[in-house]
């Protein structure tokens, strides 16, 4: 098992330069929300505008398009109904947040496509619900990311239950991968993440400040940005866990929604426009 770094983060983030223009910076959509969670898709969109995606696009069910294009700034808003073909803009498709277990047709669709993608949330419950879900994320041949927690890492295991996944984590993380293939990310205190042939990493970076309602949104734009910017699925995993899990020791934030601005800042620590520090 691999221990995550600094210097690591550094070298891998992507570096663009002073002429780079916004549809370089990857163009990032996100499908999710529900009545009651129409905030979840938004904090997708600030951790991937944090993490330098030049575009972001949401696409919301019609109930919760008011609420969501109303508090939108920087994010393009779609409903559902009436959303563009993403297909030839989508650099990265990140899906789940808030979205409920009724979008498993439009999950379903979200998976025969070939842009890099990231599972999460209730993307997640209704793969472990679903045998054909569940195939068809075996069967990807594009990038795919799942983000479980250790509840949502049980249910994908069919195991009785999170203790049961927190016992044992790194045989749980080794589960998800012969199960799903793909990047594994499996949450929590000392974040894994797995890969079909590849070295386990380990974040040492974070603890239970972030056991916050919508910090895991939050880390799938994070993620879903670096896809979009074109990092390789395992470096944009790790990048993302590690800059999310160096925000608690930094001041001045207390809820999901500021994250953003501290992940910014912590990732301008590391690299900036043009350069990088040594």
């Amino acid at each position: 098992m691999q221990q995550l770094t600094r210097e690591q983060v550094r070298d891998w983030l992507p570096v663009w330069p002073a002429e780079a223009h916004k549809q370089q910076r990857g163009h990032l959509w996100v499908f999710g929300g529900s009545v009651g969670f129409s905030g979840a898709p938004r904090l997708v969109a600030m951790g991937a505008q944090a993490m330098g995606a030049g575009l972001v696009s949401l696409v919301v069910p019609d109930a919760i398009y008011p609420i969501v294009a109303t508090a939108a700034l920087e994010e393009m808003v779609h409903p559902a109904s009436a959303a563009p073909d993403y297909r030839s803009r989508a650099d990265a498709v990140v899906a789940g947040p808030g979205w409920g277990t009724a979008q498993r047709e439009r999950l379903a669709r979200l998976l025969e496509e070939a842009q890099p993608l990231v599972l999460d949330a209730d993307a997640l419950n209704m793969v472990a619900e679903h045998p054909a879900l569940r195939q068809a994320v075996r069967d990807r041949q594009s990038p795919t990311v799942i983000t479980p927690h250790p509840g949502e890492a049980a249910r994908l295991l069919g195991w009785s239950s999170a203790g049961q996944v927190q016992r044992d984590r790194a045989s749980a993380c080794a589960a998800l991968v012969a199960a799903f293939g793909g990047v594994v990310v499996l949450k929590g205190l000392g974040t894994l993440i797995g890969e079909a042939g590849g070295a386990v990493r380990y974040s040492p970076f974070g603890n239970n400040r972030l056991a916050i309602a919508g910090s895991g949104d939050v880390l799938a734009g994070m993620v879903g940005a670096l896809l979009a910017q074109g990092v390789a699925p395992s470096r944009a995993a790790a990048c993302a866990v590690a800059l999310h899990g160096m925000t608690v020791g930094c001041d001045g934030w207390y809820r999901a929604g500021q994250l953003g601005a501290v992940v910014a800042k912590l990732r301008a620590g590391l690299c900036v426009e043009g350069s990088a520090f040594s």
